[in-house]
C-alpha cells in the first residue's frame, strides 16, 4: 500500500525483498497520549539493554541540525576562501602588467 510517498508491506516481504530473513532493522514506535517519548525511550533500553539502540525524533531533529550547521560552515569557508584566491590572482595579474611595462612607460615619459 503505498500512501503519501511511503510504502507499507508485510515484515515478511520486506526481509524477502533486502534478503534479511529473520532480522528487523527498524521499528518505529508510536505512543499513547498518556505516554511521554523520554518514559517510553527508558523503558525500552532497561528492558533490551545493548541488543538495541533508540533514537527519539528530537535526536534525529539535533543531529540533522548538527549536520547542517556544519555544512552551512564548510560552504561559508570554501566560498571565503575561492574569494581570496580569485583576489590574490586580480592582485597579481595587475602587479604583473604593470611590471612588464615599467619599461615601456618609462620609455614614453621620457619622449613625452
Amino acid at each position: 500500500m503505498i500512501t503519501d510517498n511511503s510504502y507499507y508491506t508485510s515484515l515478511n516481504t520486506l526481509q524477502e525483498i533486502t534478503n534479511n530473513s529473520n532480522i528487523v532493522s527498524l521499528i518505529s514506535v508510536k505512543i499513547n497520549n498518556n505516554a511521554t517519548i523520554d518514559t517510553v525511550n527508558m523503558d525500552i533500553k532497561n528492558q533490551y539493554g545493548n541488543e538495541l539502540t533508540t533514537i527519539t525524533s528530537e535526536d534525529m531533529a539535533n543531529t540533522t541540525e548538527k549536520t547542517m550547521s556544519m555544512i552551512d560552515s564548510a560552504t561559508t569557508t570554501i566560498s571565503l576562501l575561492a574569494i581570496v584566491i580569485g583576489g590574490l590572482g586580480v592582485i597579481n595579474t595587475m602587479m604583473m602588467t604593470v611590471f612588464e611595462r615599467t619599461r615601456e612607460i618609462g620609455v614614453l615619459k621620457s619622449v613625452g
